[in-house]
């Protein structure tokens, strides 16, 4: 582990084992109609804009009605506590302060792990500063829908198995230097889709519904364990009858409430476990100049994110949806509501929201950020070579992350980055990115380890069994490796 100044120490999540490792004032609600002839603009993430990126604490079971309702059983409520003292800490050029007046945590799940928001840092359950490293663990939000299994991209046919849940972490574990005392990576970012989760809309019943949440459940009780901390994250949904086949614009009223409210129901006594409410959402912001991409002004975007709104789905915008679904009207389920329906069943887990133009603007986030009562809340943000935030233009990237005082109030939380390098070297973003994180004090979590890419996004992995890297992963492996 790289030594840090301050106070408080920085630590990785957890020990080697036997196996090889360790309130904002509300806006209006708005009711607009997407019509506007603004021009279609990068998404911000350096994938296509169609939506192809591919992109257990105490289990829980249920069973769920044609209306996506499920009945769970809930174990032992969260207990609030607070980290020792008020302390700052000097991390890379960041002064960063945690204070406890404002910080709740839980006790230690089954896995020991605990994690929660303290002021602008992650504390763990020793009130041990953290900075969150690792990589997004793709598959589970498009191999159920598609087909192919729980999760894809394995060789054969493992992941159509419910056991091949409990082998996630073993693959991750590969990346720990020999003799490492501590993970090599030691947060996984699981992405989710919201009808395997709920079983409606026509998905293969074999690898949704309860099966589906088993698997999931499965996966976070092989992880945790092994000193690695978890993002569930709402990745692919749609609205009414439509499959969740890809990404969209925002959350939907019809079914990501219900999502959420069995998901933190599910893991409301596992405080190893973060919840990422919605995936790269674009309502009428399509790159980080969010302003300049406004039909009428910032609450018409920010206020619908925030409260939920009526939208009509417009691609010719940059909405990137399946065609099928182009001029449908349906209600955005606003980050308010989400929240409540979270904190409603009891969990106290921390929460990413991510802003706006593809996870890249946060010009309103602190002024439209929802009242969490926990104040467990931290931004999110993507970050490609094409993105409008990224390491090319830093004096932009670090000016946005301070505008209000997000970087000063809030963690910081990079959830996705990346770069595909199919022939020759890398331009260095990878490593810049990383090492940029590192100065502030910021988490971040590499995308993506899924054989199943190739060069259609930043792939990690050449095998996702085996952890053998691609060269944009041996990038990864080696930062993530000299920090432990």
């Amino acid at each position: 582990m790289v030594p840090l100044l301050g106070i408080v120490p920085l630590v990785v999540a957890g020990p080697v084992t036997s196996s090889g490792a360790g309130v904002a004032a509300a806006a209006p609600t708005t009711s607009t109609t997407n019509t506007s002839n603004t021009s279609k603009s990068s998404n911000g993430t350096g994938i296509s804009s169609t939506g192809s990126h591919h992109k257990r604490g105490s289990a829980k079971t249920g069973t769920s009605d044609s209306s996506g309702t499920t009945t769970t059983t809930t174990g032992q409520a969260a207990t609030t506590t607070t980290v020792p003292a008020t302390t700052t800490t000097t991390i890379g050029t960041t002064t960063a302060t945690t204070d406890p007046s404002t910080t709740t945590t839980d006790p230690p799940g089954a896995s020991g792990l605990a994690i929660s928001v303290s002021g602008n840092q992650f504390v763990n359950q020793n009130g041990d500063v953290v900075q969150l490293r690792g990589v997004n663990r793709p598959g589970t939000e498009y191999g159920c829908v598609d087909d192919l299994g729980f999760t894809s991209g394995v060789t054969g046919s493992e992941g159509q198995n419910l056991s091949y849940a409990g082998t996630v972490a073993s693959s991750l574990l590969s990346w720990n230097a020999p003799g490492a005392s501590e993970n090599a990576i030691n947060t996984v970012r699981v992405p989710l889709n919201e009808d395997c989760w709920l079983d409606i809309n026509g998905v293969p019943s074999a690898y949704s519904g309860a099966n589906y949440q088993t698997f999931i459940e499965d996966e976070v009780a092989d992880l945790t364990p092994q000193g690695m901390y978890v993002v569930l994250d709402l990745h692919w949904s749609a609205q009414g009858s439509f499959e969740a086949t890809s990404q969209n614009v925002g959350p939907d009223e019809d079914h990501s409430v219900t999502f959420w409210q069995q998901v933190a129901t599910a893991f409301e006594d596992d405080p190893s476990v973060m919840f990422d409410l919605y995936n790269e959402p674009h309502i009428w912001c399509y790159t980080s100049a969010c302003s300049s991409n406004y039909t009428t002004a910032a609450d018409t975007a920010w206020g619908c994110y925030l409260n939920g709104c009526e939208y009509t789905l417009n691609d010719s915008n940059g909405d990137g949806v399946p065609s099928a679904q182009e001029g449908y009207t349906f209600e955005v389920a606003g980050t308010q509501q989400l929240v409540d329906t979270i904190r409603g069943t009891g969990a106290s887990n921390v929460i990413f929201v991510e802003g706006l133009g593809w996870a890249n603007a946060f010009d309103n986030w602190v002024s439209y950020r929802p009242t969490d009562p926990d104040n467990q809340l931290a931004p999110e943000v993507h970050t490609y070579p094409s993105s409008g935030m990224n390491v090319n233009n830093l004096s932009y990237l670090n000016g946005t992350l301070a505008d209000g005082g997000l970087s000063s109030d809030y963690p910081i939380y990079v959830g996705e980055f990346g770069e595909v390098i199919c022939s020759g070297s890398s331009t260095g973003f990878t490593e810049n990115t990383m090492n940029w994180a590192d100065s502030h004090g910021y988490s971040y979590t590499a995308w993506g380890w899924d054989d199943g890419e190739g060069c259609g996004g930043p792939s990690l992995v050449t095998d996702d069994d085996t952890g053998a890297t691609s060269t944009y992963g041996s990038i990864v492996e080696a930062h993530l490796r000299a920090l432990e």
